[in-house]
C-alpha cells in the first residue's frame, strides 16, 4: 500500500499527517515554534525553527505509522499565507520571516495606496493591508538595505520547507495569490506591479499549479527526515484554500449546497 505525507506549516505549529491512497488517516504529529515580537506590532518567525520542527513532526508521524519510507510516494505542502522569507544565493535565510500578523508596514501601505490605489486591488483581487508580502518587502528595502542587497529570491513560508526538502525555489499560484504581487486572472507574477514597486522580477520564484511536482526529496534530507530519496514533492497551496479543497469545496456554489444539506 502507498501513502501520502502532508505537511502544514501553521502559525503556531507544523503538522505532519500520513494518509492512505483511500484517504484514511494513518498517523499525525505536530511540533510548535515561537513568534518573535522585538517591537510592538512586529511578528516574526525563524525559518530554520520551522524546518527543525518539520523534521521532528515528520519523524514522529512516520514512526507512529510503522510504515516504511519507501511506501510514502509523495509529499504535499500547505501553510500560513502572506509571510515573507528572503534567501540569499546560498539559499539560506537572510533574516527572520515577517509573518501575516505583522503591523510594521503602515507607511508602506500608504505609499502603495498613493502609488497604485485601486489598480493594485483590481490586479490582485486583494485589499491593501499590512502583513501581505508586498508591503513587507518594501519595508525591508527601506529599513534594511543591507538585507535587500543580498536578496536572491523571496519565498512564502511553506516554500522554505520545499526548498529544504528538494533544493528548489518555487511556489504555487494559490499562495502567491496572497502576496499583492500576483495577477490573479493570468495566474502569473504581475510585471506591472513588480515594475511600479521596483521589485526585481528575478526575486520571484517559479510558479506551479498546486498538483504539479516541484522536485524530489534529496539524499541529504532523506536521511535527516525519515523519507526516501526521490520522493515527489508537490507544489501544494495556501492553508485556507487547501482546507476548502479538503472539504470538497471545489466548484461554484459547493459551500452553499453543503450548508443547505445541514439545514
Amino acid at each position: 500500500m502507498s501513502f501520502i505525507l502532508g505537511i502544514d506549516l501553521g502559525t503556531s505549529s507544523v503538522k505532519a499527517i500520513l494518509v492512505s491512497e483511500g484517504g484514511k488517516i494513518i498517523a499525525s504529529s505536530s511540533q510548535g515554534y515561537p513568534i518573535y515580537s522585538p517591537h510592538p506590532g512586529w511578528a516574526e518567525q525563524d525559518p530554520e525553527e520551522w524546518w527543525e520542527s518539520t523534521i521532528k513532526a515528520v519523524r514522529k508521524a512516520v514512526h507512529q505509522s510503522q510504515i516504511k519510507p519507501s511506501q510514502i510516494k509523495a509529499v504535499g505542502l500547505s501553510g500560513q499565507t502572506h509571510g515573507t522569507v528572503l534567501v540569499g544565493k546560498s539559499f539560506l535565510p537572510l533574516r527572520k520571516a515577517i509573518i501575516w500578523m505583522d503591523q510594521r508596514s503602515i507607511a508602506q501601505i500608504r505609499w502603495l495606496q498613493e502609488r497604485m490605489g485601486k489598480r493594485l486591488s483590481r490586479i490582485t483581487g486583494l485589499p491593501i493591508a499590512t502583513g501581505f508580502m508586498a508591503p513587507s518587502l518594501l519595508w525591508i528595502r527601506e529599513n534594511e538595505p543591507y538585507i535587500w542587497k543580498k536578496t536572491h529570491q523571496f519565498l512564502l513560508p511553506k516554500d522554505y520547507i520545499r526548498l529544504k526538502l528538494t533544493g528548489n525555489l518555487a511556489s504555487d499560484v494559490t499562495d502567491a495569490g496572497g502576496t499583492l504581487l500576483l495577477d490573479t486572472k493570468k495566474r502569473k507574477w504581475s510585471p506591472e506591479i513588480l515594475q511600479k514597486l521596483e521589485i526585481p522580477a528575478g526575486f520571484a520564484p517559479l510558479l506551479y499549479e498546486s498538483g504539479q511536482v516541484t522536485g524530489k526529496v534529496t539524499k541529504k534530507v532523506a536521511q535527516e527526515i525519515s523519507l526516501k530519496e526521490g520522493t515527489l514533492v508537490s507544489a501544494g497551496g495556501a492553508d485556507q484554500i487547501m482546507g476548502a479543497v479538503g472539504n470538497g469545496i471545489v466548484e461554484p456554489l459547493t459551500l452553499i449546497l453543503k450548508q443547505e444539506e445541514h439545514l
